[in-house]
């Protein structure tokens, strides 16, 4: 590609991130690559009083620089967390991590390293990512639980040339799921166990595995099998009123499923 060739795609970039510009501080989100260019858009849409709650709680990720999380990070965490309330906290990172899946914007421009994917999470976001993921563990709840383990998928996924998206931020998955308490962050990891291929993150995986069986006391195997879901079945059973009526689906083996 000639030099006036790229002179015209990179202005081509910064035309088309400038139609799409948003006011929200550069110390929060960097804008140059998709995660950042659509975050940084979803900032500018809450009210008044939702965005000052969530700007604190997103300052305070911003500071997420260690390995893990520390007992006094994690308690600040939780202080501006309050300011939002848990259903609103927990919409909010739902959506931000959502965000690793939407469609790329293919490249941006980078002056030392000319065209990058913008796929690739800027270190500034990897950052903020970590930080609100650590704080996502907070609230160990099925939906949480399952927005970390598809952004670790996300983050793990390879670019040619690049390798993964974010290890930084994939790893910050890992742990947090490996940090929550009860099966939900188990069952996700198991679930990473099979749709991961990067191979530094199968080994994070499989320690954090061991670490939780040996905890436990069982074996991986029997780890495996109590992080299976159950779909709310009771006794291989699930009952459901349809109005006046009773729908029950009765699980008899492997391949025998009855439905009254």
């Amino acid at each position: 590609m000639d030099a006036r060739a790229i002179d015209l795609l990179r202005r081509y970039l910064e035309e088309a991130r400038t139609d799409g510009e948003s006011s929200v501080p550069d110390s929060f989100v960097d804008p140059e690559d998709d995660w950042g260019f659509f975050a940084a858009d979803a900032l500018t849409k809450l009210d008044a009083t939702t965005r000052m709650a969530w700007e604190s709680v997103l300052d305070h990720a911003t500071t997420a620089n260690a390995p893990r999380p520390s007992g006094a990070w994690l308690r600040e965490a939780r202080r501006r967390m309050s300011a939002i309330g848990d259903e609103t906290f927990r919409e909010l990172v739902v959506e931000c991590l959502g965000l690793l899946n939407r469609p790329t914007r293919n490249a941006t421009y980078d002056s030392a390293r000319g065209f990058v994917p913008s796929t690739i999470v800027a270190e500034r976001n990897a950052t903020l990512l970590k930080g609100l993921i650590w704080c996502g563990a907070l609230i160990a709840d099925d939906p949480l639980a399952s927005a970390i383990g598809d952004a670790a998928i996300s983050c793990f996924k390879k670019i040619p040339n690049f390798g993964a998206r974010s290890t930084k931020a994939g790893n910050a998955c890992l742990n947090a799921l490996g940090a929550m308490s009860g099966m939900r962050g188990l069952i996700q990891l198991q679930r990473l166990r099979q749709r991961v291929k990067y191979a530094a993150a199968l080994k994070l995986i499989d320690s954090t595995l061991d670490r939780a069986a040996e905890k436990a006391g069982l074996s991986r195997d029997d780890l495996a099998d109590l992080a299976v879901p159950t779909f709310d079945l009771q006794n291989g059973r699930l009952r459901s009123a349809l109005g006046s009526f009773v729908a029950e689906i009765e699980v008899v083996t492997a391949h025998e499923v009855n439905l009254r």
